[in-house]
This record gives C-alpha cells, structure tokens and sequence, in this order.
C-alpha cells in the first residue's frame, strides 16, 4: 500500500501481500540518506556531551560521553535491519510464553540491511485498547512476566518497549515490535541486579553499598559512609515504602549515586533502567 502504517526517524512502514503465497506482510522500509544525518546529529549530541561532563559538577556522574556513545553504537546497529531480524529470531527462541506474548515472524529470505519483512500484526496500541479492567489486568501481568524473564532469566531485553512498540493483538496477546535496540546483561550481572533490587526493597543500605561496590568500577578510593549516607538520602525520596513499579527510577538514583561516589556502572545497567521506565509506562 502506498501510505505508511507507520513512520519514524529512521524508517516508515507499509502493508504488503507476499506474491507467492499471499501472506500480509509490514515493509520496514529504511529512509534514503539516514545513515549521513543520523552521524552528523550524533556528533552534535557528543560534543554537546563532552562540554556537559567537564563543565557541570551535577552531570558528571551520569556519564553523558559514555552514554551517547552507547546510544551511537545502538542506533547505528539499528541501521543494519539484518541485526534487528536477528535480535527478533533470538528472543523468539527464547521466549517460553508465547501463547501470550511474541515478536512477528521475520520473512529472512526478503530481509536486507535497509528492508525488514515481518508478518503483518492485527492489533492496537496499549493506549488505545478499550477492553475490561480484568483484560487489562491479565494483559499486565502476562507483560510483566516476559519483561522478567528478559532481564532476569536471560539477560537478553527489548530496551525500547514504549507503547509505540508494544501492539495488543486481536486474540488477546502482546507483541513486541522493533527489535532495533537490546540490551545485554551476563549472568554476573543479573545476579548482582536481583541482590542489588532485593535490598532496596528491603532498606538494606549497608547491602546496597557493598553490591554497589561489587557491581561497579572504582575510578577512586570509595568513602562508605558518605555513599551509605547518599543512598539513604535517595531512597528517601522514595517515602517509607519502596514500590516495585519505582525500581527503573530508583536504578537511575543509584547510578547517580555510584557515580558521585566514584563507582562507575557499565552503560547496560542504564540501557535497563530506560527499559524499565519504558515498560512502566506502557503498563
């Protein structure tokens, strides 16, 4: 079809009928010349970066040079559509729920760099669904359960699941679409995310300075108290009671926190907490 079903910065999709056996299809199609403007913004970002890091004392934590780099390497793996067929076909692998939860079918046999062929998903956007509470319900709590088994049991997640990238299909299951952008945990550091998330809840502070030590690198000598002292200081903005659904939130703190302290995180940990965040909001 001539008018796109759908249209981003980097590509626009459109409906289509495969000739030779007459499955619906999406065309993601790649826009001409992205790849040159695309580099040129994501020099701007890192000068813009740069100049933050080294002026102002309050973004130093955070890393900025670090995190636009990582955000070029994701973008411009985005641009290889084959890498994002690939992502898809890994999670497909892997995912144990998918009478309740799946990627489209990738057509690998048409898909190139600048062309992704997948099935053509029937749905809508979590925004504009209109079924019961209790529908709704079970549709989080399936989400919820893909979301975990992502992060914790594989280490392998959608690191972009904003409801543009979620479609609620018409027979009741959740698809993940654009695959573009993944992030990456090894066992280690899943095991350190899930002790690191079991004393925030439990206010353990004295635990989450030693995990935060264990899970970073010290750039220098680390005052403990002090770090105890600021991560108080941070869970506190959080009230007396520590709620599940803050966890991408309190992940930033802490990384903030670390990084003031002189712990540095690797940048996957701050892919996780803009995953988290992301899913929050389309829950």
């Amino acid at each position: 079809e001539d008018e796109p079903i759908g249209s981003g910065s980097i590509a626009q999709v459109h409906k289509a009928v495969l000739v030779e056996n007459g499955d619906v299809v999406a065309l993601k199609i790649q826009r001409a010349d992205i790849e040159k403007a695309l580099t040129a913004d994501l020099e701007i970002l890192a000068w813009l970066a740069r100049e933050a890091h080294d002026r102002l004392e309050d973004v130093k934590p955070y890393n900025l040079p670090g995190v636009v780099a990582q955000l070029k390497r994701s973008l411009l793996t985005e641009l290889d559509f084959t890498r994002e067929s690939n992502f898809s076909d890994i999670f497909s692998s892997r995912n144990p729920h998918e009478e309740y939860v799946f990627a489209p079918k990738v057509y690998t046999e048409f898909t190139t760099e600048r062309l992704l062929v997948t099935e053509y998903v029937d749905g809508v956007s979590p925004e504009d669904f209109e079924g019961t509470v209790d529908e709704k319900k079970e549709l989080a709590k399936h989400g919820g359960r893909s979301v975990f088994h992502q992060i914790i049991r594989i280490g392998f997640f959608h690191a972009d699941p904003h409801p543009g990238n979620v479609i609620l299909t018409t027979d009741g299951r959740i698809c993940f679409i654009d695959w573009g952008m993944v992030g990456q945990l090894t066992q280690q550091m899943r095991f350190n995310l899930a002790d690191l998330l079991k004393a925030v809840i439990a206010r353990d502070v004295e635990h989450i300075a030693y995990r935060g030590n264990r899970m970073g690198k010290q750039l220098r000598p680390v005052d403990i108290s002090q770090l105890e002292i600021d991560i108080t200081r941070a869970l506190d903005r959080f009230g007396p009671k520590i709620n599940a659904r803050d966890s991408g939130r309190i992940v930033l703190e802490l990384l903030h926190v670390f990084g003031v302290n002189g712990i540095s995180l690797a940048d996957d940990y701050l892919m996780l907490a803009k995953a988290i965040i992301s899913i929050d909001q389309t829950g």
